[in-house]
């Protein structure tokens, strides 16, 4: 098969799997295959970083593990106010990075901030997996992403031009992320019309999912570009490792979890 055949069917698969999965698992199932994924990706993200030395990795790991410790009370009680708000000052920060300061070589702050997404981001999708009474709006959710990815690759390759950040990710482009938005608006009309639910929430929700994927796309191929690697790893026939591929998810499933924890649709 084609490098694009092989893209598009180890695509289908994780869409299938994460849709089903999320539908027709048990929720301690679910949860238990989202740990395994997220060492794996601490793994795939550890791994390229050994300029930081043994006792600097030593201790971002025991961190890991105290955050993952404590992630269980903050998920039965409720995830502190002060996480969501390093959260939007991350985005923030990412936005600047990416689109203002792309010759920036600060590699330590970027680390930390793929850390912190994805302890944080992970912490989230285990959260949205308990929201009870929920389910239809995370599974827009989980819609709006793949929107995201599809809507910008193949928008992206038939018509992309104009560099969105030609310094950080070559293949991203304008083109693409008007194909982003327009899959995303497409699947929002829908899901409201279906549901017979008001627009404009619906609307606003799976806009902003569709620019904070695009922030984490960005960012992770910053990180990338500063490593010099292509993928974190070749995990995932076509589309590299783990983060290569959940990197969207994570960085805007804390988004998700507070909208949908706050705004009523």
């Amino acid at each position: 098969m084609s490098e694009l055949q092989v893209r598009v069917v180890s695509a289908t698969v994780l869409i299938a799997a994460s849709i089903l999965g999320y539908l027709y698992l048990s929720e301690f199932l679910l949860i238990t295959i989202l740990s395994v994924v997220w060492l794996l990706m601490l793994h795939e993200l550890f791994r390229h970083m050994n300029s930081l030395g043994k006792t600097v990795s030593g201790i971002l790991w025991i961190s890991c593990f105290i955050f993952f410790a404590f992630s269980g009370h903050m998920l039965s009680t409720k995830i502190p106010t002060f996480l969501y708000i390093l959260y939007f000052i991350g985005l923030l920060y990412s936005l600047l990075q990416i689109f203002f300061f792309s010759h920036s070589k600060n590699l330590l702050m970027i680390f930390l901030l793929i850390l912190f997404y994805i302890l944080f981001g992970s912490l989230n999708l285990i959260f949205l997996i308990g929201l009870i009474g929920k389910t239809q709006l995370i599974l827009a959710y989980i819609l709006f992403v793949i929107a995201h990815d599809m809507g910008g690759y193949f928008f992206g390759k038939k018509y992309g031009k104009k560099k969105l950040s030609p310094m950080i990710s070559p293949g991203k482009t304008l083109e693409g992320l008007v194909g982003s938005i327009l899959f995303g608006v497409l699947v929002a009309i829908i899901y409201a019309a279906i549901n017979d639910i008001q627009y404009i929430p619906v609307l606003i929700f799976s806009l902003a999912i569709v620019f904070i994927s695009l922030l984490g796309d960005l960012i992770f191929s910053k990180l990338k570009r500063m490593l010099n690697v292509k993928d974190f790893s070749k995990l995932i026939p076509g589309h590299g490792g783990l983060l290569d591929r959940l990197d969207s998810w994570i960085v805007s499933a804390p988004f998700a979890a507070y909208f949908l924890t706050y705004v009523t649709l």
